[in-house]
């Protein structure tokens, strides 16, 4: 398990949706930075919860006063800066007594093959 200490990441908060256009936008706030400790997601009730997601996942554990100010859907940015779109997002928040679990899953971008300008001939 490999385990990132003291990260900067920075979130930003869902403050609203924009349904104007027929197409559901959410609005996030201005990004808040926290320092935290990151892990890799490997435990068994995780991997039959999550699947094959578990590798792209990071989790952290936070105080649970913490839990108020991050939900599920937030933007993180773990290795990206804000200018740039964010890299995970909060899947999963699980509130305990005196600590919670805070899920991140990276942010999967889907690849589109470029038509080349070479034409063939035959």
């Amino acid at each position: 398990m490999t385990i990132i200490r003291n990260n900067r990441i920075l979130v930003s908060h869902i403050i609203g949706r924009d349904t104007s256009t027929g197409i559901e936008r959410k609005k996030y706030g201005y990004p808040t930075e926290y320092r935290l400790s990151l892990s890799s997601v490997s435990g068994e009730l995780e991997i039959k919860e999550y699947g094959d997601r578990v590798f792209n996942m990071l989790k952290t554990v936070i105080d649970y006063r913490m839990t108020k100010n991050i939900s599920e859907g937030d933007d993180v940015w773990v290795y990206d800066t804000p200018p740039a779109g964010a890299d995970y997002k909060v899947v999963g928040v699980r509130p305990g007594n005196f600590k919670s679990v805070i899920y991140l899953e990276k942010k999967v971008t889907k690849c589109v093959k470029l038509k080349s300008g070479i034409k063939r001939t035959m």
